[in-house]
């Protein structure tokens, strides 16, 4: 319908005008032609003072092995998983940073003072990612992408 909509061969702008008023200009891009291939869960190793390592998401120990069973579930809500989507996306690598800004500050404060024991002092965003391969093929293993890390206390 969409194609249809947008074609000034087959129907008057009067036409394409309401259509488009009424979003009847609209289509399903999200699974064709390009189908989503690359997926995979998050992991957010935090270092603290003492030197313990803990997964922030989680609150377990750091297991870049362990897919969660249900990937969506790592999230709060909806728009926490969009999020996270849009900043594994390379075009908005400049976005990690407040991320793992807001993480040390939302850890550490007003909690934690530096020398505490408990204070986030590092902090990685991992990807774990995984390649859908074609029909007949074998499954790949997951690949560790560190997409961002930083110091909470500079």
């Amino acid at each position: 319908l969409a194609a249809h909509l947008q074609s000034p061969d087959l129907v008057p702008l009067s036409t394409r005008a309401v259509a488009g008023v009424l979003r009847l200009e609209q289509w399903w891009g999200m699974f064709a032609p390009n189908v989503p291939t690359v997926d995979g869960w998050f992991v957010l190793p935090g270092t603290f003072t003492d030197g313990r390592t803990s997964d922030l998401w989680t609150g377990r120990p750091v297991d870049f092995d362990r897919r969660p069973a249900l990937i969506s579930a790592q999230f709060p809500n909806q728009r926490w998983r969009k999020y996270m989507m849009n900043i594994a996306d390379p075009e908005h690598h400049d976005k990690r940073e407040y991320f793992l800004q807001y993480m040390c500050h939302r850890w550490n404060y007003p909690k934690y003072k530096r020398s505490d024991p408990d204070a986030l002092r590092r902090i990685q965003l991992v990807l774990m990612e995984t390649v859908t391969p074609p029909p007949g093929e074998a499954p790949q293993l997951p690949v560790k992408r560190v997409l961002a890390e930083m110091d909470c206390y500079p």
